[in-house]
């Protein structure tokens, strides 16, 4: 919480620094918070976007993984079989939804990066030299609490390719043998794909929570 407070705090100083006071001209106020409006609007905007396909991809991964289980407590090879053809499709549109997250995370990003070119660009219309450093380490903290959900959307990605992986590799082995002996060696193997796929969900609740928090303090 203590984040999010210094994040809120970030914010909301960067814009009284630039638009209070008799320190600038009102038609550059006026400028100046038309473009901050408009930066932290988009961003805001991307935000919510990239936490919709988030939401998207983790239904996927339940049902994806429901579907694995199936294969694997199927009861005879032939039952195997054709849930493993359905397996791959499920992971099919895994991909998709893991693409979507990720290009819309970097569309999130290079709003971010506009949001923070145009409040260090306001720096300058700031002539009380106090309010100018106070408005340049907040500018400081928003970028770093920003770090944090590109930190976690790494962490996250690094694990859903960890599942992937596990997850095809593991339908390579069956579609070579399906039988029940096949199954109980996959079994008493350390390759825990639910285990990977509750890891996964909590990185990318982790890293829901960070685009949550910050985006709750911009607002």
């Amino acid at each position: 919480m203590k984040r999010w407070r210094a994040g809120r705090a970030a914010a909301l100083l960067a814009v009284v620094a630039m638009l209070g006071g008799t320190v600038l001209l009102s038609a550059e106020r006026a400028d100046a918070q038309g473009k901050v409006q408009k930066v932290s609007k988009k961003l805001l905007d991307r935000a919510e976007d990239t936490l919709k396909k988030i939401g998207e991809a983790e239904k996927q991964l339940d049902t994806t993984t429901d579907r694995y289980g199936k294969l694997i407590d199927g009861k005879n090879v032939k039952t195997r079989r054709k849930e493993l053809g359905k397996v791959r499709d499920e992971l099919k549109k895994l991909e998709k939804r893991a693409k979507d997250v990720r290009e819309h995370s970097r569309d999130m990003e290079k709003e971010a990066s506009k949001f923070f070119k145009e409040w260090d660009k306001g720096l300058d219309k700031i002539k009380d030299a106090e309010l100018r450093s106070l408005s340049r380490q907040s500018l400081t903290e928003s970028q770093q609490e920003y770090g944090h959900i590109v930190t976690a959307g790494r962490s996250a990605a690094d694990q859903y390719d960890t599942y992937v992986a596990t997850l095809g590799n593991q339908l390579t082995y069956l579609e070579l043998d399906m039988s029940d002996a096949a199954i109980e060696k996959l079994k008493s193997t350390n390759q825990d794909l639910r285990g990977e796929a509750s890891e996964l969900e909590s990185r990318i609740n982790g890293f829901k929570g960070e685009i949550q928090g910050y985006t709750t303090a911009l607002q």
